[in-house]
């Protein structure tokens, strides 16, 4: 397996593996064009998936094409996608954010993640 972003956490006894699904390029048509980003989406034992979208400084930000984004992710990986942005050295520093969808985003919740398996890297970085 190559490098991913996110890496697989001991969750538990219990708890299986979560699988890397996908690993390359998200085509995604916006309102400016088409942008490709680099994402890697991620399954965990309940079927749930986490595509981490990461940040290309010559795209359209992930903020301002968030809408275009999620349409692309939902429709190649499901709609029980949560999506994970991630802005490599934000302010000097990698930062992690759950997108809305709509233009905003959350604080990721790394207790959660661990929880059910994987493990963001930078566990002392702000989040965006």
């Amino acid at each position: 397996m190559s490098d991913t972003i996110i890496s697989i956490a001991t969750a538990g006894p219990n708890i299986p593996k979560p699988v890397l699904v996908h690993q390359g390029d998200l085509t995604v048509e916006g309102p400016v064009g088409t942008h490709r980003y680099p994402a890697e989406v991620w399954e965990i034992s309940n079927g749930s998936r986490y595509a981490v979208i990461t940040q290309v400084d010559a795209n359209t930000s992930l903020i301002n094409n968030s809408e275009s984004v999620a349409k692309a992710v939902h429709g190649e990986f499901g709609f029980d996608t949560t999506i994970i942005e991630y802005w490599p050295e934000h302010l000097g520093e990698d930062a992690f954010a759950i997108s809305n969808e709509r233009g905003g985003h959350r604080a990721v919740d790394r207790e959660a993640l661990l929880a059910v398996g994987l493990a963001v890297p930078h566990w002392d970085s702000p989040g965006i």
